[in-house]
């Protein structure tokens, strides 16, 4: 979503700094028409729209890397479980429960919340260390695997439901 507690202006203001650097923004919202008019003269800002869920995975599996700089306090973002997936490291707000799946510099990268400039940075560090930044890719698709596939996600809620049945005919439920 296009809005302001999703850091898309933090972002657009990191690539603005480095004009060098290359920027795809999926989504729509509110901000979008203000913003993508104030990016009409940097050349290496794309808005691709909102997308199908088809091409949002291939607009990933065709990316370096995704950043997400939300500055809320998110629960579980699927656009990081997706980058995972497709071995993508991700760079991300240093906030709430994001930085519990973003761990710094072995699956991507943290950035201060709201910090253009850092994000900037972290971002040009990504773009110029390919070699850390596939090993950072590979690290969280390992972790996906681990920790975030369906087949594990399934087990894991059938043994809670496997405990509780057993809790309750024990009388301890």
């Amino acid at each position: 979503r296009i809005v302001d507690y999703k850091g898309i202006e933090t972002l657009i203001k990191a690539f603005k700094l480095n004009p060098l650097l290359k920027l795809k923004i999926i989504g729509e919202g509110p901000l979008k028409r203000d913003l993508r008019d104030f990016t009409l003269s940097l050349n290496n800002i794309q808005w691709l729209g909102r997308l199908e869920k088809d091409d949002v995975f291939e607009a990933i599996k065709g990316s370096s890397f995704l950043i997400f700089p939300s500055e809320c306090y998110e629960n579980m973002p699927l656009a990081i479980m997706e980058s995972f997936a497709f071995s993508k490291p991700v760079i991300a707000s240093n906030l709430g429960a994001i930085k519990e799946l973003i761990i710094d510099g072995v699956n991507g990268i943290l950035f201060r919340q709201g910090d253009a400039s850092d994000l900037s940075a972290k971002a040009a560090y990504l773009f110029s260390h390919n070699k850390e930044r596939i090993e950072m890719g590979k690290n969280a698709n390992k972790i996906y695997q681990e920790r975030f596939n369906k087949e594990k996600n399934y087990q894991d809620l059938m043994d809670i439901y496997m405990k509780t049945k057993n809790l309750k005919k024990e009388g301890r439920l």
